[in-house]
């Protein structure tokens, strides 16, 4: 049986050096009804510019033969490096010979190859394809209930590998534990699902000050752990402020005509690399013993007043 997630609306990544070809594009998909955002690039650079900003998973069709410094398969290649969210690609080219498509696909990693010109119900054919890859790797890699925070078995494999890099190069590893606060109430008061949307907010801040290195996942219930590798604690700090004044910032919808905000209670702490000694898992549950002490004694603290 499938696993149900969060519906997921991947960015649709137009690359084409054509722009005749992008626009008439962008043209067909809107009066077809998709409703996945579209966005174009004629070139590396501003491919990886929009890869940069991306708030979520993307769908990249990007042409084999692109003019300039990167080809269709180094670009491809490439941002899949740089992407903090999944992406899944797809060639566009002229070219009809199956012996180029298949050392495309070998070379790439793509999930398929597009012969332009491409018919529209293709295209969109291949958008859904696109959209179910996406969710099978969010499913297995990702929290289920926020669909963008990572789970704690491949948070603990990515994390393990950054701490190993530390104890290499004794750099400082920093820790940011969160708690939401009262977070029984909202579903006692107002239902899980306003509690779901509550967590999901939260996520979503966390997730939108993440530096392509950093990782986060959903520790457990309604707790957050995110790794800061090569970070001081002063910066560490400066994330989690920004992070606290943005979930403070949130409005979650009640379900009954208002609103709520959200509070969240943060630990921060860090772990030098000669701390982190010959088993980095021990580290990283160090760390997150840290971090958790200090959440609970600014939690306390706030509770007294």
């Amino acid at each position: 049986m499938r696993t149900l997630i969060p519906t997921v609306i991947p960015t649709v990544l137009m690359v084409d050096d054509n722009v005749d070809f992008l626009e008439s594009t962008v043209r067909v998909l809107r009066a077809s009804g998709v409703s996945h955002p579209v966005v174009t690039a004629t070139n590396a650079l501003e491919t990886i510019n929009l890869i940069h900003t991306l708030e979520g998973p993307a769908i990249l069709f990007v042409d084999l033969n692109l003019r300039g410094r990167m080809n269709g398969t180094a670009l491809l290649r490439y941002s899949r490096s740089i992407a903090r969210h999944p992406v899944v690609a797809f060639y566009l080219s002229a070219d009809e010979r199956e012996e180029v498509q298949a050392a495309a696909l070998k070379a790439g990693g793509a999930s398929g190859y597009l012969v332009k010109p491409v018919h529209p119900d293709r295209l969109i054919a291949h958008i859904t394809i696109g959209t179910e890859q996406i969710e099978n790797i969010l499913g297995a890699n990702h929290d289920v209930l926020t669909g963008s925070l990572l789970s704690r078995k491949e948070f603990d494999m990515r994390a393990v590998v950054e701490l190993e890099k530390a104890a290499r190069t004794l750099g400082q590893t920093a820790g940011i534990f969160a708690d939401i606060d009262d977070f029984k109430e909202f579903n006692t008061t107002y239902g899980h699902l306003v509690g779901d949307r509550v967590l999901r907010g939260v996520a979503a801040c966390f997730q939108n000050h993440l530096r392509h290195s950093d990782v986060v996942c959903r520790y457990g219930g309604d707790e957050i752990f995110m790794l800061l590798p090569e970070t001081t604690i002063e910066v560490a700090h400066q994330v989690a402020e920004r992070i606290d004044r943005a979930v403070r910032r949130l409005r979650i919808d009640d379900d009954k005509g208002g609103t709520v905000s959200v509070a969240i209670s943060l630990g921060v702490a860090f772990l030098q690399g000669d701390e982190i000694g010959d088993d980095p898992s021990e580290g990283l549950l160090e760390l997150e013993r840290r971090c958790d002490r200090v959440m609970y004694q600014r939690k306390a603290r706030s509770k007294a007043g």
